[in-house]
């Protein structure tokens, strides 16, 4: 992000816009924009009052009136930085965050760390400076090596990603992510191969499910892994 981003958020710290949407894979992000606020801003990362940085994966309505409250305390400093990351939010409380933006407290600036622009609703997006580092075609990649692997090697992936996803190394937008390629890659070979079409209907509800916060990684995967069409291997 160093030579792209940094350049379109401002070389000087008095240049900072109000509020920032970053788009990309969390981590890599997080540290590129940690690193230009001490760099750049000049701003402490650690152990600053200050300074906010969390991680929700439902960014929630109490979310938002406690990053509110935050927010309306005096300063320390010059100024206050949040740096909030989320997976995924409710409409009520990306409306509750956007009031804050609409009527923003002096000197406070915000970094907004999404893994895709769809994420946000559009009123809020349009109250933000906008910044993707999302790679294009990483998603359909992991589609198309879920899609060749044999069914003993698909249990495998899922077992993996699922682990993962339940030690907070991944969120379950990127699982999100990666059946959507999954569906667009059949989509795209449905001309050529005859996919039933039961297996978009599985997806589709793969992926509905997987937005309820109560749903199992793991099983609903694991489905999708023996309903797919067997590699060509």
């Amino acid at each position: 992000m160093e030579k792209t981003t940094l350049s379109r958020i401002g070389k000087q710290a008095l240049e900072l816009h109000h509020a920032y949407l970053i788009i990309g894979e969390h981590t890599a992000v997080l540290a590129d924009v940690l690193a230009f606020l001490q760099e750049v801003v000049k701003a402490e990362v650690r152990g600053n009052p200050d300074m906010h940085i969390s991680r929700f994966d439902n960014f929630s309505v109490d979310d938002a009136r406690r990053l509110r409250t935050l927010a309306g305390q005096k300063a320390f400093g010059p100024r206050k930085i949040f740096v909030l990351s989320f997976s995924r939010a409710t409409s009520e409380s990306q409306n509750a965050l956007l009031k804050l933006l609409e009527d923003p407290f002096s000197n406070t600036h915000f970094f907004i760390l999404v893994p895709s622009s769809d994420t946000v609703l559009p009123t809020l997006r349009s109250r933000l400076f906008i910044i993707d580092e999302a790679p294009r075609s990483a998603s359909n990649k992991e589609a198309r090596s879920f899609i060749d692997a044999s069914i003993p090697e698909r249990l495998e992936l899922v077992k993996t990603l699922a682990t993962s996803v339940s030690e907070g190394e991944t969120d379950k937008q990127s699982v999100i992510t990666l059946v959507s390629g999954i569906e667009l890659v059949l989509w795209e070979e449905k001309g050529k191969k005859k996919i039933p079409i039961s297996v978009f209907d599985d997806i589709a509800l793969c992926r509905k499910y997987l937005s309820d916060q109560s749903a199992s990684i793991k099983m609903l995967l694991e489905h999708l892994a023996l309903v797919l069409p067997a590699s060509g291997r």
